[in-house]
């Protein structure tokens, strides 16, 4: 068998957010923290996702799609994709092949209408696998196409099975009905004048052949030197060229690998000499054998970013050969994305009143859902100091949501600007501002009354006991004075000493004068 280099050119949730708590929010304050972003929770690695929906294989003649393919015939293959939802950054899906469809190596980028990149995929023989960017952290319903080409590496009848993931599995109708065998590397009789084909080969880069007879290498008994001029955007694959010997005789209408002979670089008889130049080199063989055909093989690389559909063209030439062209359609692989911003709520606290509003901060709760189930990340929870912003990322298009204040800490009053549940739409802004405002109002102070003075009760004054009968009253006793108090012997007050001292002083004046009567002579009378 030959090597690949020589086949024959074709014919045409839920996660819960903890709380914050009291010393994250000093640190946070105490570092002026103004607008916090809390973030959901991603998957920790790469997770291959399902997402390929439907395959298509195109038929590469569209005037007749009922013809049937033939092996090493090269067709389209189409394909529809979705990312399910929750799919983060880094998850892969990949499309499998069936045995009978072999991929052309190519890499591309997904992007959406915008140029955003989405993801990039890689084909190589056997299937197709995109790994998701960071698109996928804002953006939603993430879907889009992709195509790549491929040949037919074997004879089939009906339909074919791509695999579409872990377990899912895409029936595939073949265009007419099945791959037919082919002609295997013959078909074409022995050249007899300078001939060029190409193509492309199944890792991205063209291959190209020159045939020509030995007979036509020298003219007038000198050697004719061969030029091939390619496309200067493309470049000499290193160590691609070979050069082989045919004998006529064992042409075998073109498979002729079993009698070929590999030529060597040299100068000396059955060798060839190779000049390469910018998007051309120069070939002699030397001393050709005129019975045979030699036949010349190489590759040029693409260079990345060739558009699919470029046309490559190539030119052999040499004195007394004429010119040989060829061309090749070259085909890569590619896709389209497209997807919706994720939304976010972005919640700020304030308060107002003379009340006097208390310290720390105030938990709030965001809820949303969509279609039902609760969305990837929500309900989640912050703490939010008066004056402070905190986000809420990662809200689908479709979702209905509620910012609730769990505690408003005594506020007299709470308001929500808007107010009720949130609609997030596509027409919503993609951070959505909700502000909650507490309220405390100043408490006016309470007047203690005067109390109500008690009245003194008023205590009559006692009358003497009149004395009883027979009883002398007490000699120089005065009466007491109408309207006063009796005095006691209970009564030992400074005043009441004195009063007692008063009284027995006149009393001893009385005595004093009744004696000084009672002694007078009578002769002074």
């Amino acid at each position: 068998m030959l090597p690949l280099l020589f086949q024959r050119a074709n014919r045409r949730s839920r996660v819960s957010f903890a709380r914050t708590t009291a010393a994250l929010a000093a640190v946070a304050a105490a570092l002026g923290a103004t607008a916090l972003v809390l973030a959901p929770a991603q998957a920790a690695s790469a997770t291959p996702v399902d997402a390929v929906t439907a395959v298509t294989i195109q038929a590469p003649d569209p005037a007749h799609p009922d013809t049937p393919l033939t092996v090493g015939q090269r067709f389209r293959v189409d394909a529809q994709w979705a990312l399910p939802s929750g799919a983060q950054p880094g998850d892969t899906f990949t499309l499998s092949f069936p045995s009978p469809v072999s991929g052309y190596s190519s890499q591309f980028e997904l992007r959406d209408s915008t140029g955003a990149d989405v993801g990039s995929c890689a084909v190589v023989s056997t299937s197709v696998t995109c790994t998701v960017g960071p698109y996928a952290a804002t953006h939603s319903g993430i879907a889009g196409s992709l195509y790549f080409y491929a040949t037919a590496a074997s004879a089939a009848t009906g339909d074919v099975l791509f695999s579409a993931g872990s377990t899912a599995t895409i029936t595939v109708p073949l265009p007419g009905g099945g791959i037919q065998p082919g002609t295997g590397g013959g078909g074409w009789p022995a050249p007899t004048t300078l001939t060029k084909g190409g193509w492309q080969n199944a890792d991205g880069t063209l291959g190209w052949n020159v045939s020509v007879p030995g007979a036509l290498l020298a003219n007038g008994g000198s050697e004719v030197e061969l030029t091939d001029t390619y496309d200067s955007r493309l470049t000499l694959h290193p160590g691609s060229l070979e050069v082989y010997r045919v004998p006529i005789a064992g042409w075998n209408n073109g498979d002729w690998g079993a009698s070929a002979t590999r030529l060597a670089e040299g100068t000396g008889a059955g060798t060839f000499s190779f000049t390469p130049a910018a998007a051309s080199f120069a070939l002699t063989v030397h001393q050709p054998d005129p019975a045979s055909v030699y036949s010349i093989y190489y590759r040029l690389d693409v260079p990345a970013g060739i558009p699919d559909g470029t046309v490559f063209a190539n030119t052999a030439s040499g004195r007394s050969l004429g010119d040989a062209q060829a061309s090749v359609d070259y085909v890569t692989a590619g896709g389209a994305a497209s997807g919706i911003t994720l939304r976010s709520i972005a919640v700020t606290k304030q308060v107002t009143g003379d009340g006097g509003a208390p310290s720390g901060t105030f938990p709030v709760t965001v809820t949303c859902t969509s279609g039902g189930s609760p969305v990837s990340g929500y309900p989640a929870t912050a703490a939010i100091a008066a004056g402070q912003t905190k986000t809420f990322p990662g809200i689908p298009v479709g979702a209905q949501c509620t910012v609730t204040e769990t505690d408003s800490r005594g506020a007299t009053s709470v308001a929500y600007a808007p107010t009720g549940d949130i609609a997030v739409t596509q027409d919503s802004p993609t951070t959505i501002p909700v502000t909650i405002t507490n309220d405390y109002a100043a408490v006016p102070p309470t007047s203690t009354p005067t109390p109500t003075p008690t009245p003194t009760a008023v205590v009559p004054p006692t009358t003497p006991a009149s004395p009883a009968s027979g009883a002398a009253p007490v000699a120089g006793s005065p009466a007491s004075p109408s309207g006063t108090l009796a005095h006691t012997g209970s009564d030992t007050t400074g005043a009441g000493m004195l009063g007692i001292a008063a009284a027995m002083a006149v009393a001893a004046g009385l005595g004093m004068l009744v004696l000084r009567r009672v002694r007078r002579p009578a002769t002074r009378r």
